[in-house]
């Protein structure tokens, strides 16, 4: 068994992240940052998008433990996108089952990644998004 590490589901809101090979995002609300002007997914003229070959990284990043004991799961994290779009910041959200690193995994895999896309506001700016993502780590047999 080959445990490997893929990105969740099918976005379909304006914010959501486009599914490639199966990706899920939501939008989540703008929080200050350093980094420029914060818009909520919900207020951009353009959202970021799930780059490809994240599967990989998602992989990469498999904890551990579970993938010693076989363990399939979910991390989920907030994700915070910049103007240029790339990750700059990652917060842990949830993860199932409880206690399996996946969403700690998560956050250490996307951090840094970019190719996201520019998420542009109403005026077509460049600005930072908040947005959620699922990561789902998965044993192959």
């Amino acid at each position: 068994t080959a445990p490997s590490g893929s990105a969740l589901g099918a976005g379909g809101s304006q914010g959501g992240i486009a599914g490639h090979p199966s990706g899920r995002g939501t939008s989540a609300a703008a929080a200050p940052s350093s980094e420029g002007s914060t818009v909520k997914a919900s207020a951009l003229s353009r959202a970021p998008t799930q780059p490809a070959g994240l599967g990989a990284r998602i992989e990469a990043h498999y904890p551990p433990a579970a993938r010693l004991q076989g363990v399939s799961g979910v991390g989920r994290a907030r994700l915070l996108v910049s103007p240029q779009g790339a990750v700059v910041r990652g917060e842990p959200l949830s993860e199932t089952p409880s206690g399996s690193g996946f969403a700690d995994a998560c956050v250490a895999a996307l951090s840094g990644s970019g190719g996201w896309g520019l998420p542009l506001d109403a005026r077509g700016r460049p600005v930072s998004t908040w947005i959620r993502f699922s990561c789902e780590f998965t044993v192959r047999h």
